[in-house]
C-alpha cells in the first residue's frame, strides 16, 4: 500500500475523531492519547486546529446562540417546529435555552456568520437516490425513506428499529442520512446494520448475501483497514465486542482474510469457537484456517500413459520362416 500523507492520516481519522469529540465528549487529552496508540502521533495543538478546519464544534459561542434565538422564534410564528443540528449532531432544547440565557444581542452582521455551521432542518421529502447506503439498512426501513418527512419522522422510525444509546443519537443519524456526505450516510447506515448484528437481528455468519454486504461496507469506508479497528476499539461495551466477535467470525466462515485481520486489531478473540456447518464441528480461528486449507481437494493425478496395444497374430499375416542353414561340410 502507499505511503499516507499526513493530511490522508486526519481523513482516515475524521470519523473516529467527530465520534469521540462531539458524540463522547472526550477531553482532547484523551483523544491524542488514542490516537496515538492507534499509531496516529499528534499533539493538543494540531488536534485543536483540526477540529476547527472541520468545524466540529459542540459549545455554542454567543453568535451562534443569538442566531439560533432569532430562527426558532421566526419558524414557530410561521407554525414550524425546527431541529438544530451543530457539526452533525443534534442539539437538545436545554443546552439551546441555556446558551441563549447566558449571551445578550449581538449585531445581525455577526449572527448571520453562523448560518455556515447551523442547519436547521424543515420538512422535506428524502431523496433516496442520493444515499448510496440502503443496503445496509434494515428492509423496513425502505419504504420508510421515501415517504418520510424531515429527520424527526425519520428518527422515530429509526427508534423503532433502534433504542438511543445516548440522547438524540437517531436524529442525528437520520440528519446523516438525509444531509451528510456519502461517507457519513453510510456510516450512519451501517451503525444500524451493527445493531443488527449485535441483537441477532440478521446473520451475517452464514447468510453470504448479507456477510458480503457488510464485508465490502467495511472496506469501502475507508482506504486502510487501520480506520475500523480504531472506531470499533473506541466502542468498549458488551454490545461492541459482541459485534467485533461476529463479524470477525463470519469474516473466517466466508475466507475474508483482511476482515478478520481488522476485527483482530479491534479486539476480536481469536480463540473464540466459530461453527463449520460443513465441518460440523466448532473450531478456533487457527483450526478453521487450517481445516480450510486442509479440505482443498488435492488434484487428480495425471492419467498414466496407456501401454501400447498388444497386436493379434491371428489377425497379421504370418511371415514364412526361413529354412535352417545347412552347415558345410
Amino acid at each position: 500500500m502507499a505511503n499516507l500523507s499526513i493530511d490522508d492520516n486526519w481523513d482516515l481519522y475524521r470519523e473516529a475523531i467527530r465520534h469521540a469529540y462531539l458524540t463522547q465528549e472526550k477531553p482532547l487529552k484523551d483523544i491524542r492519547a488514542f490516537l496515538n496508540d492507534a499509531g496516529f502521533t499528534v499533539t493538543v495543538a494540531q488536534l485543536e486546529y483540526k477540529l476547527k478546519q472541520w468545524k466540529f464544534r459542540r459549545n455554542l459561542n454567543k453568535q451562534a446562540a443569538t442566531y439560533i434565538d432569532y430562527q426558532v422564534k421566526k419558524r414557530k410564528r410561521n407554525g414550524k417546529e425546527s431541529d438544530c443540528v451543530l457539526s452533525g449532531v443534534r442539539l437538545p432544547p436545554s443546552k439551546i435555552q441555556r446558551a441563549i440565557n447566558r449571551h445578550s444581542f449581538v449585531s445581525t452582521v455577526d449572527s448571520l456568520k453562523m448560518q455556515q455551521d447551523i442547519s436547521f432542518t424543515p420538512s422535506h421529502h428524502v431523496d433516496t437516490n442520493t444515499l448510496a447506503v440502503t443496503s445496509l439498512l434494515p428492509s423496513t426501513i425502505h419504504p420508510t425513506l421515501r415517504d418520510i418527512r424531515g429527520p424527526s419522522q425519520l428518527a422515530a422510525a429509526i427508534g423503532i428499529q433502534m433504542p438511543e444509546s445516548y440522547g438524540g443519537e437517531n436524529l442525528a443519524i437520520a440528519e446523516a442520512l438525509i444531509q451528510g456526505n456519502g461517507n457519513t450516510a453510510k456510516l450512519a447506515a451501517l451503525r444500524m446494520l451493527l445493531f443488527q448484528i449485535s441483537n441477532n437481528l440478521v446473520d451475517v455468519e452464514y447468510n453470504k448475501d448479507r456477510a458480503t454486504t457488510i464485508f465490502e461496507a467495511f472496506r469501502g469506508m475507508a482506504t486502510s483497514n487501520h480506520e475500523w479497528p480504531l472506531m470499533l476499539s473506541a466502542m468498549r461495551d458488551p454490545t461492541s465486542e459482541s459485534i467485533i466477535n461476529k463479524v470477525f467470525a463470519a469474516a473466517v466462515i466466508h475466507n475474508q482474510s483482511d476482515i478478520a485481520i481488522s476485527m483482530l486489531k479491534a479486539g476480536a478473540s481469536p480463540n473464540q469457537r466459530i461453527l463449520l456447518t460443513w465441518y460440523y464441528q466448532a473450531v478456533t480461528a487457527a483450526e478453521a484456517a487450517a481445516v480450510t486449507v486442509n479440505s482443498v481437494p488435492e488434484p487428480e493425478p495425471k492419467p498414466k500413459p496407456k501401454d501400447p496395444p498388444v497386436s493379434d497374430p491371428a489377425a497379421e499375416p504370418s511371415t514364412p520362416a526361413r529354412p535352417p542353414r545347412q552347415r558345410s561340410a
